[in-house]
């Protein structure tokens, strides 16, 4: 596992196969909230809203699933009356499933009704935001958050050594089928985890996210250019390039990649 921890392991993990920033432990931020990220946590400071900046969401109009696991996960399901011997904690008589952990560091996470809501109008957000880091309203190093992934259950696994597992038990065995790791998240409570280094089930919340700073769009002799980050804090209104500004725009921050200190 990452000598940096559990959370940097599962945050590592979901950008790779998301693009997304991972919330840890799940939390209800907001599309529009501004803040800070350290280690790749979301702190928030305010939002939007707080400085009369409008903006349009749109949301997806079809609940998702999502599921992504490491290839060290192995997921079996147990029917009522079946005996299993990685079952060690689940009753005979109730049907459950077992996730196990070939290695430490491996991740499993799933999430059931998602719905992602973002920011539309993000030119004119852009634009506004700017003005407030040049006017020393906020910081030059803070974040927009610009897209949220809304879940009605989210299950979040990280083992913490080898043969690490988690058990749940699933009272409605009917509802559960066919047995799947969707199910166990919409079913399933949990009820062990040996060797686990996170082991989270947890309702209504959002697990994912992506992050945006404003930058400036502009062109030089006819030939679009990099967007340059125009916050210069310290330098000012001076302008950091000659080319022809054509507007602002929100561009997403990567994990992992510093913020510039303008």
């Amino acid at each position: 596992m990452s000598r940096r921890g559990p959370f940097e392991t599962y945050s590592r993990f979901m950008h790779e196969a998301t693009g997304h920033f991972a919330t840890f432990p799940p939390m209800e931020i907001r599309t529009g909230q501004i803040g800070r990220l350290r280690d790749s946590t979301f702190v928030p400071l305010t939002d939007l809203a707080s400085y009369g900046v409008g903006f349009s969401i749109s949301e997806s109009s079809d609940p998702m699933s999502i599921q992504y696991l490491s290839k060290e996960t192995q997921f079996v399901y147990k029917q009522p009356g079946q005996v299993i011997p990685e079952a060690r904690s689940i009753p005979q008589a109730s049907a459950g499933a077992v996730v196990s952990f070939a290695s430490s560091g491996a991740v499993l996470f799933a999430a059931q009704d998602c719905v992602t809501r973002e920011i539309e109008n993000a030119a004119d957000v852009g634009t506004r935001y700017l003005e407030l880091i040049r006017e020393g309203l906020l910081p030059r190093d803070s974040v927009l958050v610009g897209e949220t992934i809304h879940a009605r259950k989210a299950l979040i696994l990280v083992s913490g050594e080898r043969e690490a597992r988690t058990e749940f038990v699933i009272e409605d065995s009917a509802s559960a089928m066919p047995p799947s790791i969707e199910s166990v998240v919409l079913h399933g409570q949990l009820v062990s985890h040996p060797r686990m280094a996170i082991h989270i089930l947890a309702q209504s919340v959002v697990p994912l996210f992506r992050a945006f700073r404003p930058r400036r769009r502009y062109k030089e002799q006819g030939e679009d250019r990099r967007p340059v980050v125009v916050a210069e804090g310290d330098h000012g209104d001076a302008e950091v390039d000659s080319g022809v500004v054509v507007g602002v725009e929100l561009e997403e921050v990567v994990p992992g990649v510093g913020i510039p200190d303008e």
